[in-house]
């Protein structure tokens, strides 16, 4: 099935509210239809959003916002420091005294690669050279909808890894890298 017939039109139009109102099943459709996104693209700061479908999403919801980092998460951030591999760090947002402080840590490694959920390439995400606990065994792959907009399927290994899914949203103007806080 092809991409516009999943969502109903062009997917150069396609918006987050598209997406939302897909199923879980027509999400892992879309995203077996979309292809990974260039790697040398993907570069600087996102901002990101669960789509809550199934248990896995309403878990990834709470998850990442209550567990996964220093305080709900907000964005992603991805630098290709060489041609086909490089890192980058998630973006959180946490109450302090009153204001709202952005939180830059939880690293991790990005490349391109086969795909855990078919023989096609994706924007892959893999936390395991810098978490311990839980999130080690977090894997992301990042599909391309369009020029602002991309698909991202979560899984981890203690959770029953590829077969209990739940996916996301990058979205926006890829706005600066700004690096990890330090000690991050």
């Amino acid at each position: 099935m092809e991409p516009h017939e999943i969502i109903g039109k062009d997917v150069k139009d396609a918006t987050i509210d598209d997406l939302e109102q897909l199923s879980a099943i027509e999400l892992m459709s879309l995203f077996r239809s979309l292809d990974a996104p260039p790697f040398s693209e993907m570069k600087g700061e996102y901002e990101t959003k669960i789509i809550k479908k199934g248990f896995a999403g309403l878990f990834g919801e709470f998850y990442v916002h209550r567990i996964m980092g220093p305080g709900r998460w907000e964005g992603d951030a991805f630098y290709p420091f060489e041609e086909s591999s490089g890192w980058g760090y998630n973006k959180f947002r946490k109450k302090e005294k009153g204001k709202n402080k952005i939180i830059r840590a939880l690293r991790m490694n990005t490349y391109i690669g086969k795909s855990v959920y078919d023989d096609k390439d994706s924007f892959h995400v893999d936390y395991s050279p810098y978490c311990k606990g839980l999130n080690h065994s977090m894997k992301d792959e990042i599909r391309k909808v369009n020029e602002r907009l991309f698909l991202g399927a979560a899984y981890f290994g203690w959770a029953g890894g590829k077969r209990n899914s739940g996916f996301f949203l990058v979205f926006g103007e890829a706005g600066d890298w700004v690096g990890p806080d330090e000690g991050n």
